[in-house]
């Protein structure tokens, strides 16, 4: 096996393990980042929500007195595929507007309720369900009520719709790593080619001078040149020899 096939083969293999190092390292980026925007988007989602019951309230109504809520709930819920449903409820804790039909009037948990007295957004966490809640306020600053988002968990199974997505984006990052993969061994194959002229150029003169070209496109001076030169080597050594046994002689007499 020549040098030159055993380096391209070392080559590969290291183009290789650099291309799935690489596609590791993307689908774990790729991971966190969906898991990112996952996360920003549910929140802007949720503080949306809000200012839009807040712009209800400034106009003089109640919170069981915003019907265009539902539509605007509803429609979020069917542009996020993550969300199992949106709750609004009041102070009391009963919910006004859901996007599950039967949730309608009844009680919600009673820490719903206690959380009302942060002004920021809350988050619980359990095998079954995440939950992201927020209050709502009035024209004097108090709680008018609360909305909630019911999230998939962050490892539940994924629905198709997500398999395919994420099917997608690895593709991408996968095509990337070949073409960046090809590029760079493309690229060291240059360099090798690059680096070993010198030696071939040597060969090549080596090669011309040892054995002068006899073809067609030879030059017949050179040829004879080459042809009386090798006699006459054959000759001095002829004579060499031819005196080495003279002195022989002389010394055995």
């Amino acid at each position: 096996m020549s040098v030159r096939v055993q380096l391209g083969g070392l080559m590969t293999l290291c183009m290789g393990l650099l291309l799935a190092a690489v596609t590791a390292v993307c689908l774990q980026f790729a991971s966190a980042q969906s898991a990112q925007l996952a996360s920003e988007r549910n929140h802007f989602l949720l503080n949306s929500l809000r200012k839009t019951a807040e712009d209800f309230l400034a106009t003089g109504m109640t919170p069981e007195q915003m019907p265009a809520m539902q539509d605007v709930i509803d429609r979020e819920k069917a542009s996020f595929s993550q969300l199992l449903s949106i709750d609004m409820f009041t102070p009391a804790g009963r919910i006004t507007y859901s996007t599950d039909a039967g949730a309608f009037n009844t009680q919600v948990p009673a820490d719903w309720v206690e959380k009302l007295d942060q002004t920021g957004a809350w988050e619980t966490q359990d095998p079954a369900q995440d939950q992201l809640g927020m209050r709502f306020e009035n024209n004097l600053g108090r709680a008018a009520g609360g909305i909630v988002l019911t999230l998939q968990p962050a490892d539940s199974p994924w629905s198709l719709k997500q398999w395919q997505q994420a099917g997608v984006q690895a593709l991408r990052w996968f095509a990337l790593g070949v073409v960046s993969c090809a590029a760079a061994l493309l690229l060291g194959l240059w360099q090798l080619q690059r680096s070993l002229l010198p030696y071939r150029q040597v060969r090549q003169i080596l090669a011309r001078t040892t054995a002068p070209d006899s073809t067609a496109n030879g030059s017949a001076l050179q040829l004879a040149s080459w042809q009386a030169d090798r006699k006459l080597k054959q000759d001095l050594a002829q004579a060499q020899q031819a005196l080495e046994r003279l002195q022989e002689l002389d010394r055995g007499n």
